[in-house]
């Protein structure tokens, strides 16, 4: 995509949370589904940091509903985490106005992925990284039996088009 830019410009690859920019030195910040692996306060005050007066931040993460439907049917299995927790819409906007953002636009909308089994839907979650779940997840591999009950827990929630996963999308716009 970045090969695709008509004019030249500038290209970072750095950690969200220490953006090596000099204050107040850009006009957008947009990020489309990677703060939910970050540190959300840290990361907003970051963009607020570098974002010029009158500057806009524009990002998309994931709400709380995200992949409720694999939590569920993991509940009856283990004690441990299979997803991140995400952030409700109510701590977005509360974050990004404690990081001195202003005129704060906010939404939430649910979009439904569906799978035709359930080894498909954990290669997608897999191949997007959500794999990945920090403290309280498994640290020894599942046992065959323990993912049979997830696999037979899940299949309860099989609609005509498959196994629904749910991303609880959150679009946030604000401004400096």
């Amino acid at each position: 995509m970045l090969r695709q830019v008509a004019e030249p410009c500038c290209r970072v690859a750095a950690d969200l949370e220490h953006l090596p920019l000099a204050p107040a030195s850009i006009d957008l910040f947009w990020s489309s589904l990677a703060v939910q692996w970050c540190d959300l306060p840290a990361t907003l005050g970051e963009a607020r940091r570098i974002l010029k007066p009158g500057g806009t931040l524009a990002l998309a993460s994931l709400g709380p509903a995200t992949f409720h439907e694999l939590r569920q049917a993991f509940a009856g299995v283990d004690d441990y985490r299979h997803t991140l927790p995400f952030h409700s819409i109510e701590d977005v906007r509360r974050m990004a106005a404690d990081a001195g953002l202003a005129a704060i636009s906010i939404e939430q909308y649910p979009q439904v992925a569906c799978y035709a089994d359930f080894k498909s839907l954990l290669r997608a979650v897999k191949a997007i990284g959500a794999n990945q779940v920090g403290s309280g997840r498994r640290t020894s591999l599942m046992s065959r039996s323990a993912f049979q009950k997830a696999e037979t827990a899940y299949e309860t929630q099989r609609t005509p088009d498959g196994l629904p996963l749910t991303y609880d999308v959150i679009t946030l716009i604000a401004h400096v």
